[in-house]
């Protein structure tokens, strides 16, 4: 019993003893092992450290800041596009994309960064100054199945793309293809994208310039040869457009060009020289063997007549899609306006001899074919004209009422004198005087004033006595009559 009592008497001093000793509640800064381990503790009181044995270095460390709320040490960098806040995280990863060359450097106290560019991918100016970059050389030895390379490697064919292509070999084939670093033989079209290149189109060492329709390469512009480029020599010469016939046909000439013709082309010109005069009726010509075509005057229809064309002498001739035309009308020189003809006006001249006062034939020298409106005749009638209505027949077109400048009078009795020069134009119904009658015949019987004869001047000259002049008009009453000037 003894025993017992001093035991429970010890416990509450005992008790005592240790709150006093507890130093979790000192203000002396406590200690812990550090624990460490590959997963964070799910508990953990304030003050806490733990080291992920499993991270990178300098990336293990975690201290409880709260409890049960672990907080990374090795410190967060934000990243920011344009102002504007990405994230911000502990790890930055420097990704590059194609064409750029990353470089670091551990320089103790700091990590260096150096960026440039790969210049086999990125274009520089010295590699477009160099044309590199969009060069494609053929090596393969085929005229038809051509291949070439490019730096960088073309991975695909994108349509619009353009490069420089010399070729090794001249084409020889109808056809041909391309095939760049490997991929797919594309054709080999002209810039229409259609046509096959012809012999000659495509020369060993030559540059041309080649685009990706997405079907075919075409060829960017279409290579000549030089002889069949247009110079200034040849221009000078005239040798392209001339053709000359040398076949003593009278009816079925031939020609050649230089260089040959292919084709006939609607609208094409040619300078012809024939050999001989043709011979009336229907005429051929055929251009390098392309075809006889017949040649018509200017119309397309009407044949030639005898002696039109003159051998030795040049003609323009054009196709017309069916025959050739001659461009202007061979004429003889007594069918041109010439200095000589001006002179004597008698290109416009018309006289008549039908002794009627009435209805006045007369004829021109060429022959008139139509009646034109707007055309004008010098007229010279050969007898004075009566009253009312008169008509005109010119080369035999057709009778046509000859009228005052107003186009609707009649005209008075000798207004025409014969032997009188007068000016007429057809206004597409009938000829008008082109200056109005003023002046009747002289010493003819004056004829009666009334309102058609209204502001004529009447002239009689006087044999011995006073000459007469009047006008025709009307007094206040409306009532016509001579009125004596002078």
């Amino acid at each position: 019993m003894r025993q017992v009592f001093l035991g429970c008497g010890l416990i509450p001093w005992l008790m005592f003893g240790q709150t006093q000793i507890d130093l979790s509640n000192q203000t002396i800064p406590a200690t812990r092992n550090l624990k460490s381990g590959v997963t964070l503790p799910s508990t953990c009181r304030l003050g806490d450290v733990f080291a992920k044995t499993d991270a990178p270095s300098g990336q293990s460390l975690y201290v409880c800041t709260t409890a049960n709320n672990w907080t990374y040490q090795g410190g967060l960098v934000s990243i920011f596009s344009d102002n504007v806040e990405i994230g911000a995280r502990p790890v930055q990863n420097f990704a590059v994309g194609q064409g750029i060359i990353q470089a670091f450097s551990d320089a103790v106290t700091r990590l260096n960064l150096v960026t440039s560019v790969d210049t086999a991918v990125i274009q520089t100016r010295a590699n477009a100054q160099s044309g590199q970059d969009l060069l494609c050389q053929s090596s393969g030895g085929s005229a038809t199945a051509y291949a070439c390379l490019m730096t960088p490697v073309v991975q695909s064919y994108r349509v619009g793309m353009v490069f420089h292509w010399i070729p090794d070999v001249s084409m020889t084939g109808a056809s041909a293809t391309l095939s760049i670093n490997t991929l797919a033989a594309i054709p080999i079209k002209l810039h229409d994208g259609i046509t096959n290149p012809a012999l000659g189109d495509i020369s060993a060492g030559r540059l041309y310039k080649v685009w990706y329709d997405g079907t075919s390469f075409r060829i960017l512009w279409r290579n000549v040869p030089p002889e069949s480029l247009q110079v200034e020599r040849n221009t000078q010469a005239g040798r392209e457009l001339r053709c000359n016939s040398s076949s003593a046909s009278a009816t079925t000439y031939t020609c050649g060009l230089s260089p040959a013709l292919t084709t006939y082309t609607a609208g094409m010109v040619l300078r012809w020289l024939p050999d001989v005069n043709n011979a009336a009726g229907a005429v051929t010509l055929n251009v390098d063997g392309l075809g006889a075509k017949a040649i018509k005057q200017q119309d397309g229809l009407t044949d030639l007549a005898a002696a039109d064309l003159v051998g030795g002498r040049l003609y323009e001739v054009w196709y017309d899609g069916t025959n050739f035309r001659i461009l202007w009308r061979n004429v003889s020189i007594t069918g041109l306006q010439v200095e000589v003809n001006t002179q004597a006006g008698r290109e416009l001249r018309c006289n008549s001899s039908s002794a009627s006062a009435s209805t006045y034939t007369c004829g021109l020298s060429p022959a008139l074919t139509t009646y034109t409106t707007g055309m004008v005749l010098r007229w010279l009638p050969d007898v004075n004209n009566t009253a009312g209505a008169v008509t005109l027949n010119v080369d035999g077109l057709g009778a046509r009422a000859i009228k005052q400048q107003d186009g609707v009078s009649d005209l008075a009795a000798a207004d025409l004198t014969g032997g009188r020069l007068y000016e007429v134009w057809y206004d597409g119904t009938n000829f008008r005087m082109l200056s109005p009658v003023t002046v009747p015949t002289l010493n003819a019987t004056r004829p009666s004033c009334d309102a058609t004869m209204r502001g004529r001047i009447w002239f009689q000259p006087g044999s011995g006595v006073k000459d007469e002049l009047s006008v025709c008009a009307a007094n206040a009453s409306a009532v016509y009559a001579w009125r004596i000037l002078y």
